[in-house]
C-alpha cells in the first residue's frame, strides 16, 4: 500500500522554504506528520494527529494540509514558483511589494533623529499596487495576485497614462482605503524601472506625477503624508498619535526598493501606536455576533486566543476566514485583552496568523505620547 506524501516549495525574494507531509502507519492506525523550514537547513517537525486515526481520516487531514499550503503559494515544483499549479495561477502578476519590519521605542527615537530617514503616515487599509500595462489598469494585492479596483480609481489611473512616445505603463505602490488609493511609491514609469533609484527620488517623481492629476480625481488617488527632517517627523508623529492613527513608517532616503520582507531590520520600518494581529476565525459563536479566534504556534498547531465581538457595521466572517483584530496586549498562552474587530483580510494567508506576532502583557509598553 502506497501512502500519501508531498514535498512543497515556496521561493519568493529572500524566502526559500520547503514543507513536507506524509501519512505514516503507526500502532494499528495512521498519523499525518510534517516538516518545514528553510531549504538546505535542518527542518522543524510536528504532527497533525496526536493519536493514530483510520486511513480515510488521515488522508482527509493530509489533503486539507496540502490544499492550505497551496493556498499560501507553495507549489510541488522545486522552483517554488508562487501559486504554480493552483487555481490562483492565472492571477499571478509577478509584482510584489516591499514589506516593513517593526521597530520599538528605541528604534523610533533613532529614526526621528536621523535625517537619513523620512517618515510617512502608516495607513489602516489594504496594501495595493496598481499597474498600467499600456492598455488596462489592474490592482495587485500583497501576495502579488490580481484583484479588482474601484471604478473611480481606475478612471484616475487612466489619466496618468504616459505619452505614447515615452514608453508604456507604470506601477504605483500604495494603500487602498475604501474606494481610494493613497500612494507612497513609484516603481515603474514609461518603460523605465525605478526600483534601483533612492527612495527620496522615487517619492519626488511620484509627487510630480500626482500633481498633474485633475482635481476631479483627487478623491480617488492621492499622495501619502510625508515628513522630512527631525522637526517635521516629530510633528507628524504627534499629529498621528493625537488623532488615533495606526502608526508611522520610516524609509531610508537613499535605499532602493526590494520586494519581500528581510528577516530583520531593513530600509523600510514601521512603528504602530496600537497592537493588531492577523488571526484566523476558528468558529462562529452560534447566534451571537462574535467569533472565536486562533493563531498558529511554531509547530504549526492551532492556539486558541479567545473571541471578539463583530460590530454591526461588519459582516460576520465565516469559520476559516483571516481577520485583523486590534488589542491592548495578549495574555501568555491565552486570549487577547480588549480585542476590537477591524475587518476581514482577503490579502493575507495563514502564514500571517503566527502567534509570534503577539505582544504579551509583560512586554507591553504604554502607547501614549512621550
Amino acid at each position: 500500500m502506497t501512502l500519501p506524501t508531498a514535498s512543497l516549495y515556496f521561493s519568493d525574494g529572500s524566502s526559500d522554504k520547503v514543507y513536507q507531509a506524509q501519512v505514516v502507519e503507526r500502532d494499528g492506525g495512521f498519523v499525518v506528520n510534517f516538516q518545514f523550514g528553510r531549504r538546505g537547513r535542518a527542518l522543524q517537525s510536528g504532527t497533525k494527529t496526536a493519536q493514530p486515526v483510520p486511513l480515510a481520516e488521515a488522508t482527509a487531514i493530509f489533503d486539507k494540509l496540502v490544499r492550505e499550503k497551496a493556498a499560501k503559494g507553495y507549489s510541488p515544483t522545486e522552483g517554488g514558483v508562487t501559486f504554480q499549479d493552483t487555481d490562483k495561477a492565472g492571477r499571478v502578476t509577478g509584482v510584489l511589494p516591499q514589506l516593513l519590519n517593526p521597530i520599538d521605542e528605541d528604534g523610533l527615537a533613532e529614526c526621528l533623529r536621523d535625517d537619513a530617514w523620512f517618515a510617512q503616515h502608516k495607513l489602516d487599509g489594504e496594501r495595493r499596487l496598481v499597474k498600467h500595462d499600456g492598455q488596462r489598469v489592474l490592482g495587485i494585492n500583497r501576495l502579488g495576485l490580481e484583484v479588482p479596483l474601484p471604478q473611480p480609481l481606475e478612471a484616475a489611473l487612466h489619466q496618468l497614462t504616459p505619452p505614447s512616445d515615452a514608453g508604456t505603463g507604470f506601477v504605483i505602490d500604495g494603500e487602498i482605503i475604501g474606494h481610494r488609493l493613497v500612494a507612497f511609491d513609484l516603481l515603474h514609469w514609461a518603460g523605465e524601472s525605478l526600483t534601483a533609484l533612492p527612495a527620496q527620488q522615487r517619492l519626488n517623481r511620484l509627487t510630480d506625477l500626482l500633481s498633474t492629476l485633475a482635481s476631479a480625481h483627487a478623491e480617488a488617488l492621492s499622495l501619502v503624508r510625508t515628513a522630512v527632517g527631525e522637526a517635521a517627523k516629530r510633528a507628524l508623529l504627534q499629529d498621528l498619535r493625537s488623532h488615533a492613527q495606526e502608526g508611522i513608517v520610516f524609509k531610508r532616503a537613499d535605499a532602493p526598493y526590494t520586494h519581500g520582507r528581510p528577516s530583520r531590520g531593513g530600509h523600510q520600518l514601521k512603528f504602530k501606536f496600537i497592537e493588531s494581529a492577523t488571526l484566523q476565525v476558528a468558529a462562529v459563536s452560534g447566534d451571537k455576533r462574535s467569533v472565536e479566534l486562533q493563531g498558529f504556534g511554531a509547530d504549526g498547531g492551532p492556539v486558541k486566543l479567545g473571541s471578539v465581538t463583530i460590530p454591526a457595521n461588519h459582516a460576520i466572517p465565516a469559520a476559516g476566514a483571516i481577520v485583523e483584530v486590534r488589542y491592548l496586549y495578549a495574555y501568555p498562552g491565552g486570549s487577547l485583552y480588549q480585542p476590537v474587530y477591524a475587518g476581514e483580510r482577503t490579502d493575507q494567508t495563514l502564514d500571517a496568523c503566527s502567534t509570534a506576532q503577539l505582544k504579551h502583557k509583560a512586554a507591553h509598553k504604554d502607547d501614549g505620547a512621550s
